[in-house]
């Protein structure tokens, strides 16, 4: 499995040099913001996931977060 978790800027280049190393059905997982990032991995490989991170966290005041829990990771196959 691969995650990338690049600007989405940068995912032409990235996806471009993991064809050249990494078989076509290897598992591509995007941890990115924006929309087109899954669409773009689909022409380059077949199983291509989206995922999103959440941590949750509580603003106590101005300068100061918490983390009350353990961020998490939900993914879901791309068609």
């Amino acid at each position: 499995m691969i995650v990338i978790a690049v600007k989405s800027q940068d995912t032409s280049s990235v996806l471009r040099q993991l064809a050249r190393a990494a078989p076509p059905n290897v598992h591509v997982v995007c941890a990115q913001n924006g929309v087109g990032n899954e669409p773009e991995a689909l022409r380059w490989f077949a199983n291509v996931y989206g995922a999103l991170v959440q941590c949750p966290t509580l603003h106590l005041d101005r300068a100061w977060w918490a983390v009350p829990a353990d961020p998490f990771w939900i993914e879901e196959r791309i068609p």
